[in-house]
């Protein structure tokens, strides 16, 4: 019998001491929608389990339209959120309390696709200058929504050309891009994902101009999309904040290493995308990904040139950037050793092991004594 008690206590020990170790501590992240593929970084981190593996437990607050994510998170719907600069920089604007902690994309999501026949046609191959490449789109229909084309401006301006003299472009709705290139309306697209993707593995498109990976150099190294924390919760659950910034940097150093565990990690969190697409996105937007998570304040107001045409810019002057920006969050071995909250769970599972342990060896001393 107390063989039997001792067995029953040790296996309710190790049960709860497995329960108590991997427990997650639960983090809510607000995500203006759930398929953009823009959040590369972040999707990964979930469905790559980098999260899980920090001991983070990340439950998504998907907004009902994508423009009420930062009205949620400004009213504390959660304590994070996956924002892009049109929000950020607003609620920075607007005094709204908001840090920063990671940078999720480095480089323009946008890029210039060309149908392959055009290029074959017009002797344009993606190794020649920029300038050159830019300059071959001299007289091609080029579709972009109706938020691009002040950026496709400053893209060609970056090359001496200009948009109003020097090409030709055709403001479509969102839902008439691809078609318009399938149907050969247009010649070329200027597009961030879903739009290039599709393009790419539809219609046989060819990227031309790569501003993903960063080869217009006036428009890159920004602040595309952040993970961002209210400033009581960045210091109340300072062990949380670190967790999430370390599991995201192991992500982005898993997308730039391997794009095929990327792709696994997207076609789990996104099981109804097609995995052609995936595949075309992540080897697009592997470049962009940043080498290191780390939010500088000085890269914050440079974002404002890439505002989309028609949203007003917010006016930045006279704020301090540099408060909105966890400076020291980066990953470092000594805060990983002590701040892990997942040091403090498995002490306390060493603890009560121990002690449940002890208690049905005290208890089985006892019975053969009587």
């Amino acid at each position: 019998m107390s063989s039997r008690l001792a067995a029953g206590a040790a296996a309710l020990a190790l049960f709860f001491f497995h329960a108590v170790a991997l427990a997650g501590d639960k983090l809510k992240v607000i995500v203006p929608d759930h398929e953009n593929l823009q959040y590369t970084s972040f999707w990964v981190a979930k469905a790559g389990g980098f999260f899980e593996r920090e001991g983070l437990e990340v439950e998504l607050v998907v907004a009902p339209k994508p423009a009420n994510a930062e009205t949620m998170f400004a009213q504390g719907a959660a304590e994070a959120a996956v924002l892009p600069p049109t929000m950020y920089l607003r609620l920075i604007a607007e005094k709204k309390p908001i840090v920063l902690v990671a940078n999720l994309l480095r480089n323009d999501p946008n890029a210039l696709v060309v149908r392959r026949e055009i290029l074959a046609e017009r002797r344009l191959t993606s190794e020649m200058p920029l300038r050159d490449r830019v300059s071959g789109l001299k007289g091609l229909r080029i579709g972009v929504p109706p938020q691009l084309p002040a950026r496709l401006g400053a893209l060609v301006a970056t090359q001496g050309l200009d948009r109003e003299k020097d090409i030709e472009t055709e403001v479509l709705l969102a839902k008439l891009l691809n078609g318009s290139f399938h149907d050969k309306k247009v010649d070329a697209l200027y597009v961030p994902s879903p739009f290039l993707e599709k393009a790419i593995v539809d219609d046989d498109a060819v990227v031309i101009v790569d501003q993903p990976r960063g080869e217009v150099k006036a428009l890159s190294n920004r602040v595309i999309h952040t993970l961002a924390f209210s400033p009581a919760a960045s210091t109340a659950r300072r062990p949380v904040v670190l967790a999430a910034v370390r599991a995201i940097a192991e992500a982005q150093k898993s997308i730039r290493a391997s794009g095929a565990g990327a792709v696994e990690a997207l076609a789990k969190e996104m099981p109804s995308r097609s995995r052609k697409e995936l595949e075309a996105v992540v080897r697009v937007y592997a470049p962009a990904i940043p080498e290191t998570p780390e939010v500088r304040a000085e890269d914050l107001a440079p974002a404002l040139e890439l505002f989309p045409e028609g949203v007003p810019r917010p006016d930045l002057t006279g704020i301090d950037l540099a408060a909105h920006v966890a400076t020291d969050v980066a990953p470092k071995p000594s805060e990983a050793a002590n701040d892990d909250g997942r040091q403090t769970r498995w002490i306390i599972g060493v603890v009560s092991l121990v002690a449940l342990l002890g208690a049905a060896l005290f208890f089985r001393k006892k019975r053969s004594q009587a």
